[in-house]
């Protein structure tokens, strides 16, 4: 544990720093603040004041894990929380750091004392950055290493009362090579209302090859892997395929599936759930996922709409969507004979080596079909693809 006690300046309003100690066991921190430094292992604490003027004072609180890293980071100004950023590692070569502040409560000063305001008070998100850095395997020629950097930054407009934010992606040169390159960026403006994402003033650098048509673009931006973007992805499947009156809800990260299933849709309550297993995945899962659970949903209204549906969900596709042409009784069929054929009472890994549910079963065929061929869409645009998947 070091300590270190600093000389105070002369100058009046001069900031200076008052002590500080490092490598302190995080047990014997008593300051009541939330309890998301769990993980900590040991803390720095700095003291900050100003000459001439003893009422201002300034802490600054870092918590460090087991390996040395920061996992969090605390501004408290007058003993008042005023920001923390707090750092997550989720693997190798990315680190999340998300920025927040302190929102005090709406009254005057002298009503309530600092340790009361750190109660009441709430934490909002302004800011988010995810970093990837990737080591090379060995040095270059004058032996020095050269990482390759990728930053997504999300900036939150207004935190306490809008959804407006502006996400920047930055592809950083290699550093050797910065002299001859220049930093390749695209940025854009998002709203999500109850899961559909719209994308505004998209601006990029010169140098950066990516179409603006793109149709999956807002969803690039929003990132397919998390919650926000899949449930937006799922959304947009549903409306092309017709399913908007319908209703159906989505839940990303349930914890209703077996282990080994990414998603379901279930019939009985109109829900695709999606399993968090996709956030380790790369991003085609997701796409291949949703598209797949969107094919079923769509399957069950077709027989509903046949009249030939044993569901209330089945029953409003009729009600709703109306009856089906020619072209589409003689699919809706084929949805009924794979639906009173679907293996029953089976567990999932037992339907993974269920011939009649992989290969035979019509429903499972054109579910499997629909996923591939969003994938291949996400693709098609593959200078889109690649820059975006980087980042996710």
């Amino acid at each position: 544990m070091l300590k270190i006690n600093s000389i105070i300046p002369s100058t009046p309003g001069k900031v200076y720093l008052k002590a500080k100690e490092d490598n302190v066991p995080v047990y014997l921190l008593r300051l009541g603040l939330d309890n998301m430094t769990n993980n900590a292992a040991t803390y720095s604490i700095a003291r900050l004041c100003k000459s001439g003027d003893k009422s201002w004072s300034k802490e600054i609180i870092t918590f460090f894990d087991n390996s040395k890293r920061i996992i969090q980071r605390y501004f408290l100004t007058n003993g008042v929380n005023e920001k923390m950023s707090v750092y997550e590692y989720p693997d190798g070569v990315t680190r999340v750091v998300t920025s927040k502040k302190f929102i005090a409560p709406d009254k005057d000063n002298e009503i309530y004392t600092s340790s009361v305001k750190n109660v009441l008070g709430r934490w909002v998100d302004f800011k988010q950055e995810v970093q990837k850095i990737f080591k090379p395997p060995c040095a270059s020629s004058n032996g020095k290493f050269f990482p390759k950097v990728y930053i997504k930054t999300t900036e939150y407009e207004n935190p306490i009362s809008g959804n407006m934010r502006k996400i920047t992606f930055i592809d950083y040169p290699v550093k050797a090579a910065s002299a001859s390159g220049l930093k390749r960026v695209i940025s854009g403006r998002m709203t999500n209302n109850n899961g559909v994402i719209n994308l505004f003033d998209v601006k990029k650098s010169d140098n950066l090859d990516l179409s603006l048509d793109d149709e999956f673009l807002k969803f690039r931006f929003a990132g397919v892997r998390n919650d926000e973007g899949l449930e937006a992805l799922t959304k947009y499947f549903l409306n092309k395929r017709g399913l908007a009156p319908l209703k159906v809800c989505v839940a990303p990260s349930s914890i209703s599936l077996d282990k080994r299933d990414l998603g379901w849709f279930s019939l009985g309550d109109r829900t695709i759930r999606f399993t968090q297993e996709l956030k380790n995945r790369p991003s085609l899962f997701s796409v291949n996922t949703s598209a797949h659970e969107v094919e079923h949903a769509f399957q069950y209204s077709m027989i509903g709409r046949l009249g030939k549906g044993r569901s209330s969900y089945e029953t409003e596709a009729l009600l709703k969507q109306g009856d089906l042409d020619l072209e589409g009784v003689r699919e809706a069929l084929k949805y009924v004979t794979a639906r009173d054929n679907y293996p029953r009472d089976l567990s999932a890994e037992s339907l993974r080596h269920n011939s009649e549910y992989m290969k035979k079963n019509y429903m499972e065929r054109k579910a499997r079909e629909a996923g591939k061929a969003a994938e291949e869409a996400f693709m098609a645009d593959m200078k889109n693809y690649v820059f975006f998947e980087i980042f996710s």
